[in-house]
């Protein structure tokens, strides 16, 4: 994992500098503009409280990352837009050491961020109490690194990877090992697996393999593993995802729980601060409204296992407006699941919670 080092008091001189750059889109200008009410232009010189704030946001950014890096605290800023914000380019933030203050140990640094052509679009001053002591800040490269960190600590899982018969699929089993999560059990032809790993140059020594005859036993002899308690998880390889389902659902695989199964996935996309569960785009066409709540549950349950303790739920359709043709927008439908969902939440919150935490507290095994 990359790391950030701070600079001291004493280290830091005159003429020092760092910066940045930060390609910003319309969108975050209007989500700053909405933060402080403002309903007007994307920015314009010396007006937009949206721009000030955006700024402010990347020359601070700067000052707790490069100079002077973790451990400043930054006393006074005071910033001044000079022109329009460069949408959907570069743009440049830089920051220099104009003054130092041994008697207070703060530093004062003139701040400018330039558009593509180098106009200066806005100008700022800092006051910051440094360091004075060296500090090492590690910082992931991903912000879903930090979901490998939380496991950094705990005994990789016995796994089973269902048929891995692609250079991606294999190459996930052994990054996901190498990384202490998981010990791998490769259900699938072993001739074949063994091709794959020596053209994608993969080490599977230390895997065990499950020989099998094609991509329907690999998932029957894995899902029977996984219901033996053989092994703790599955993980999908290169076949298709009927195919793995057909043998998890089969009764002589003993997986079946009497709840729904259904699908997650936890997006991590740049232009949004944080981290979010979309459910369920894969399995279930038309639930109705007790497998809207498994569906719902199950999410939660997934959320919280991964570090979100108290996950907000969001209803949606495809579209935002009322729509006769589709079901799920007409408020006879989407009504009475929000009413059911609200009583089941009232009535486990005054329970403590305890059924979903129990649920949430299974899935992290």
């Amino acid at each position: 994992m990359p790391s950030v080092e701070n600079k001291t008091f004493g280290e830091i001189t005159i003429g020092d500098s760092a910066s940045t750059e930060r390609t910003l889109q319309a969108g975050d200008v209007r989500a700053w503009a909405a933060a402080f009410g403002e309903g007007g232009a994307l920015s314009g010189p010396g007006e937009s409280l949206a721009a000030a704030g955006i700024v402010t946001g990347v020359l601070t950014a700067l000052v707790g990352s490069a100079l002077p890096g973790p451990g400043s605290s930054i006393r006074a800023a005071s910033v001044q837009i000079k022109g329009a914000l460069p949408i959907a380019t570069v743009m440049t933030a830089r920051l220099v050491v104009r003054e130092k203050r041994p008697d207070q140990g703060v530093v004062v640094l003139d701040g400018q961020c330039t558009d593509p052509t180098g106009q200066v679009v806005a100008t700022a001053i800092l006051e910051v109490l440094a360091p004075t002591t060296r500090q090492r800040l590690e910082v992931a490269e991903h912000r879903l690194d930090g979901l490998i960190e939380r496991c950094r600590n705990l005994k990789p899982m016995l796994t089973g990877v269902v048929h891995p018969c692609s250079a991606d699929a294999l190459a996930g089993a052994v990054e996901a090992a190498e990384a202490g999560l998981i010990k791998p059990v490769l259900y699938g032809p072993e001739s074949e697996i063994r091709q794959v790993a020596d053209r994608a140059h993969l080490d599977i020594a230390k895997c065990r393999l499950v020989a099998t005859d094609g991509p329907e036993d690999s998932a029957q002899k894995a899902a029977m593993a996984a219901g033996a308690g053989e092994v703790a998880a599955l993980m999908k390889g290169s076949l298709h995802t009927d195919v793995l389902l057909h043998a998890i659902m089969q009764k002589d695989a003993k997986l079946r729980t009497g709840r729904l199964i259904s699908h997650c996935v936890m997006v991590s996309a740049p232009t949004y601060a944080r981290r979010f569960v979309v459910s369920d785009v894969a399995l279930n066409i038309a639930p109705d409204t007790d497998q809207k709540r498994d569906i719902c549950q199950n999410a939660i349950g997934f959320a919280r296992a991964l570090g979100i303790d108290l996950p907000k739920v969001a209803v949606l359709a495809a579209v935002e407006m009322v729509q006769t043709k589709m079901p799920a927008t007409r408020p006879p439908h989407c009504a009475p699941f929000c009413h059911h969902l609200a009583r089941e939440e009232h009535r486990e919150h005054e329970s403590g919670c305890g059924r979903t935490s129990g649920r949430a507290r299974r899935r992290e095994v």
